[in-house]
């Protein structure tokens, strides 16, 4: 350039035309210096606008650390219910939710005239059942007598029938002996030829009275069997005839109920129907029921926390939070007045119950000034910290259509303008990441090689782009 100006300057020309010649050629080198410039500039700001403008970073060895930061509730560590008897009408109520009490501080009337009345209801009740219990059981006696006395009788016809079924089989059993023998003494008795017609009338009668005896035995034997399955049955169903009735034991369970009660209610009288505070502490939980002139729940009347039991912290974290938080691990507090509670470990981690895939961890914590109970408070628990020699910034991480993690590497390239940065994807292995840094599989990035962080436009593998540090 500085030649051309040179040859420009000292050209030779007419001496007319010296003068305009030389000043042309002057004008003509600035015009042109001056739209190369703007074309430079042109060209810088064309590449501003459409190549995008990145940062980059080297993988490092760094320690990934988890800090699992949540906000729960203090909560009583020991809730006592407040109970009495339930269905007592409310005198009065002193306890209001929040308010803190000492040990035998009156929380709650009952209704004296409404107790005393209660418990006449409940003597009369149990003389009541004093006289069912004492008709049940005569009611009873009287069935069980009649009971033992149809077994007695069905026994003594069983015993006659043994008797008079026996006596029946006997002769039935000598007659049929006595025509066994008349028979074998006509066999053995030798016959003459004159007798002959005659004997064989005689044997045939002879025989036809053995069958007729042996017949009227086996029908003896039968019909006393028979007669005495028959009593037997009789035995039984009047041994089954009246069960024993639950009536008497029903009731006797009932009055025992009853007499629980109303020691109960006799103990109340004593105390002049005022409900007290077990301990010092601070009332929880009021029921909804417990208001004056209500009546006492079956359940619990109110929940007193006891100041000297502490208290715990109760929050819920994520099914992936659990992973970095377990049993033991430290704890840092803070309350809703930003101060830091230290010094704490981690009680429990349980699975909730209400939520699926979430988890309740509790933090035991002692009597503090800095503490009241149901204050919101925010916990950091940090797990163990673990080394990787290959770590990358989190937002260098990026991810395709299918899920797969993948960097951006700046890569040079030589084109028909020179060298050019272009943006190449490659694809990697998370072993490990937290909310800022990511750990990939050892080998995948080399120690001094360039990926994208940042840019000011977004950025496709293939892009061409300029790095923000080479501009500054």
């Amino acid at each position: 350039m500085t030649d051309i100006i040179k040859k420009v300057w000292s050209m030779e020309i007419k001496k007319k035309d010296h003068r305009s010649m030389r000043e042309k050629a002057v004008t003509g080198l600035a015009v042109f210096l001056v739209l190369m410039f703007l074309f430079t500039m042109l060209s810088r700001a064309a590449n501003a606008i459409t190549i995008p403008r990145v940062t980059s970073e080297s993988p490092q060895k760094r320690s990934i650390n988890h800090t699992v930061s949540v906000e729960g509730t203090i909560e009583s560590q020991d809730e006592q219910p407040v109970v009495t008897v339930e269905g007592l009408k409310i005198g009065a109520v002193m306890a209001e939710k929040g308010k803190k009490v000492k040990a035998g501080e009156l929380l709650l009337q009952i209704d004296m005239e409404y107790l005393k009345e209660k418990i006449k209801e409940l003597e009369l009740e149990a003389e009541t059942i004093d006289l069912e219990i004492s008709d049940a059981r005569y009611n009873q006696s009287v069935q069980d007598n009649n009971r033992q006395k149809n077994i007695n009788r069905a026994v003594e016809n069983y015993n006659a029938a043994v008797d008079s079924g026996n006596r029946s089989v006997d002769r039935a059993y000598q007659e049929m002996i006595n025509a066994q023998k008349s028979l074998e003494d006509f066999y053995n008795t030798p016959q003459t030829d004159e007798e002959g017609s005659d004997s064989a009338v005689q044997e045939e009668q002879l025989r036809a009275d053995y069958e007729t005896k042996k017949s009227a035995y086996e029908d003896a034997v039968a019909a006393r069997d028979e007669s005495l399955r028959e009593k037997n049955n009789t035995i039984e169903e009047a041994q089954n005839e009246t069960e024993k009735t639950s009536t008497a034991e029903s009731a006797a369970i009932k009055k025992e109920t009853l007499e629980i009660n109303l020691e109960k209610y006799n103990e109340l009288l004593k105390q002049e129907g005022k409900i007290t505070a077990p301990a010092d502490g601070v009332i929880t939980e009021i029921d909804e029921t417990v208001v004056t002139g209500g009546v006492t729940p079956a359940t619990k009347l109110m929940l007193l926390s006891k100041e000297e039991a502490g208290f715990r912290f109760v929050a819920n974290i994520t099914k992936d939070e659990q992973k970095y938080v377990s049993l033991g691990d430290e704890v840092i507090l803070e309350t809703k007045d930003k101060e830091e509670i230290k010094g704490l470990t981690v009680t429990s981690v349980t699975k909730s119950e209400k939520e699926a895939d979430t988890y309740e961890v509790t933090v035991s914590l002692n009597a503090d000034a800095r503490i009241n109970l149901y204050d919101s408070a925010a916990m950091k628990v940090s797990g163990t910290a673990k080394t990787y020699s290959t770590c990358i910034s989190k937002n260098a991480l990026r991810k395709d259509s299918n899920d797969q993690d993948y960097v951006l590497l700046l890569v040079e390239k030589d084109t028909v303008l020179g060298k050019q940065l272009e943006a190449e994807a490659l694809n990697v292995n998370v072993q490990d990441s937290n909310d800022t840094y990511a750990a990939l599989t050892n080998g995948e990035l080399a120690a001094g090689q360039k990926i994208i962080l940042n840019s000011d436009k977004e950025v496709q593998s293939g892009d061409k782009v300029r790095l923000a540090e080479d501009e500054e």
